[in-house]
């Protein structure tokens, strides 16, 4: 948009990107609506263009996320990649088949036509190819979004395992809103993360808000798998634990430190007013900005209500 400029936090992730030296973990830690996933998608260019990356695996914790990220996805690869390039793309979880966007790439398309006057119209290279279909081979789809049992599966023991992780080597994989894992998802991230490390494949981890002793166990799985020395791992959990700053970008890279940088200009204004709980006047109230083509939400505690 017009006097739009690029935010702190997303200038200092290209920044790192551009200075690693290999592979590595990037976590970006900033608040909602910061921008995270942009600076994720641009990062992502860069260290695909630095490693010889032909694609790049979104992995989100829900379905409904996923579905989203899926609809910013394409538009991103539309703008990044040619349209003389036959790119596949896939959505990976348990209901794909129920998305309607997904369902519109699986048809057969024209990529380029001729009119009366010659012109050639030529369409975006991105297609849901059918050979791809399926719980096992999706992920070897050149652009892949998911949901994050797509990552978490590479580290558990099981049959034809091994495509999994060629569907991961290769690519950059971007693992957003990583602050949703629990414990018991924590310990199969890190392992993970240690394969991806030993596949060398960038990764960037995008957060809200994540524990200095959660950010140093993820950047010394990493590590651990990329076959670093332990001081080096020690050191980097160390500078991991102490580094302060919101928003923040630490890196497997020893030769970069953390990085906190300021927080974008941008404002927020939020009105809040106490509604009549009597369910006519709630309900009379609430259909007046739904009429204007807002968005509303009406959340009970009891089941009564």
């Amino acid at each position: 948009p017009e006097n739009a400029d690029i935010r702190p936090a997303q200038r200092a992730a290209m920044r790192i990107a551009r200075e690693m030296s290999r592979p590595g973990l990037i976590i970006i830690e900033a608040p909602t609506g910061e921008g995270k996933t942009e600076a994720a998608f641009s990062a992502a260019e860069i260290l695909a263009a630095k490693f010889g990356c032909g694609g790049a695996l979104i992995a989100l914790p829900t379905q409904a996320t996923s579905n989203a990220m899926f609809t910013r996805a394409q538009h991103w690869l539309q703008k990044s990649v040619p349209n003389t390039d036959a790119a596949s793309i896939a959505l990976c979880h348990g209901k794909a088949q129920f998305n309607d966007e997904f369902q519109r790439l699986r048809e057969p398309k024209i990529t380029s036509v001729h009119d009366e006057d010659g012109y050639r119209v030529s369409q975006s290279g991105l297609r849901a190819h059918w050979w791809l279909s399926g719980r096992k081979k999706a992920a070897l789809a050149d652009f892949v979004v998911g949901t994050i049992d797509q990552v978490l599966l590479s580290a558990l023991t099981s049959r034809h395992l091994m495509l999994r992780h060629l569907g991961m080597a290769g690519k950059v994989v971007i693992l957003d809103e990583v602050h949703a894992a629990d414990q018991y998802m924590s310990v199969y991230l890190d392992r993970a993360l240690e394969w991806l490390g030993a596949l060398g494949v960038p990764v960037i981890a995008l957060s809200a808000t994540l524990p200095p002793a959660r950010r140093a166990e993820m950047l010394s799985a990493y590590q651990n798998g990329r076959g670093d020395q332990r001081d080096d791992r020690e050191h980097t959990a160390e500078i991991a634990r102490e580094a302060a700053g919101y928003p923040l970008l630490t890196t497997t890279d020893l030769a970069s430190p953390p990085r906190p940088t300021p927080p974008s200009e941008r404002t927020r204004a939020t009105r809040v007013t106490r509604l009549d709980e009597d369910l006519q006047a709630l309900t009379a109230q609430i259909f007046e900005p739904a009429e204007e083509g807002g968005c509303v939400a009406v959340l009970h505690n009891t089941v009564d209500r």
